[in-house]
């Protein structure tokens, strides 16, 4: 574990230059307020990430990461004592930066797959354990989510969710909606976009649709809002012909190119009880609480008063059992 986290560490701490040549502009971006400011910072990082493998007791075991990113996450488990990670994520320019920081920080006990999380390839019963962190807003269809985690657990095992749009909290709920608003309409700083959705839907229509002019392609692209690709382009066609849309948007902000939502809000007890509608033997949520040594001591001090917590908490979780 020291030598695989040495390895990692050291190349985490190669400084802005380096590590936007070796591997992007974007992901030292993404990080450089997180995980790249100081050396305490990344001392956090990393209990935080051992915290997530100790809450499902991954020591030794195999390990699915939904919603991967650029693998950071992942590199952490692997080097923290998990058997082997399977991480999985729909961008392709994260994963191409993940295959770059595994090459150069030798872990190799990680196997990366470019899939969706309601569809994942994997085997029955495959995984001793599933950690979901800030993924679970993000999902098309998280219902389909949940079957499809309680399908490759194996029994026993646990599924560990984190994520901060916890519906209780009414700052939470402000921040999703202005990160929602970006997402849509942008400025898109902070949502990890290169441009909003309406943009992304304007040009899907127009390069369907060679024939149509600025100002319909405009009136089309706020029509279609909170659709996917394909349907963009079921009820352009059927609007054109017949001035009528039948297809309704399941979610207000979608992203068109993937079906991802920018962000979704859940009452943590209600989505609790979601897991246990897909077939999970035990299910309970919790808020986060700050990273340190004493956290047990710490939860069972408060576990009394987590309904009032979890009000006034940004972040929740889930653990549930298969």
């Amino acid at each position: 574990m020291d030598d695989k986290y040495s390895r990692l560490r050291a190349v985490l701490s190669l400084g802005k230059e380096e590590l936007v040549k070796q591997f992007s502009q974007e992901f030292y971006d993404y990080y450089k307020e997180t995980l790249f400011l100081n050396s305490a910072i990344m001392r956090g990082y990393m209990e935080r990430c051992k915290y997530f493998l100790d809450t499902v007791n991954g020591a030794g075991k195999t390990i699915l990461d939904v919603g991967c990113g650029h693998g950071v996450q992942s590199l952490h488990f692997a080097a923290l004592g998990a058997k082997h990670i399977f991480s999985i994520d729909i961008n392709k320019d994260k994963i191409a930066v993940f295959k770059k920081l595994i090459r150069k920080t030798e872990i190799n006990n990680i196997s990366i797959k470019l899939r969706n999380a309601i569809k994942t390839g994997f085997p029955d019963n495959f995984f001793d354990a599933v950690i979901c962190n800030e993924v679970i807003s993000h999902v098309s269809d998280y219902r389909l989510f949940l079957t499809e985690m309680q399908r490759i657990l194996k029994k026993g095992g646990l599924i560990f969710v984190i994520d901060g749009n916890n519906a209780l909290n009414p700052k939470s709920v402000k921040s999703t909606a202005d990160i929602q608003g970006k997402a849509e309409n942008g400025p898109v700083s902070g949502t990890g976009l290169k441009k909003p959705y309406i943009e992304m839907r304007k040009e899907i229509i127009q390069k369907s649709f060679k024939n149509i002019n600025k100002e319909k392609v405009s009136e089309l692209s706020v029509l279609t809002k909170g659709l996917n690709k394909q349907q963009i382009k079921i009820v352009v066609k059927q609007y054109l012909k017949n001035k009528i849309i039948t297809v309704k948007p399941n979610y207000p902000v979608v992203n068109p190119l993937t079906s991802e939502l920018p962000e979704q809000l859940f009452n943590p007890y209600e989505l609790a009880e979601e897991f246990r509608k897909a077939g999970f033997s035990e299910s309970y949520a919790r808020p986060s609480l700050p990273f340190r040594a004493d956290r047990k001591l710490l939860r069972i001090m408060l576990k009394p008063f987590y309904p009032i917590i979890l009000k006034h908490s940004n972040t929740f979780e889930i653990i549930a059992e298969k």
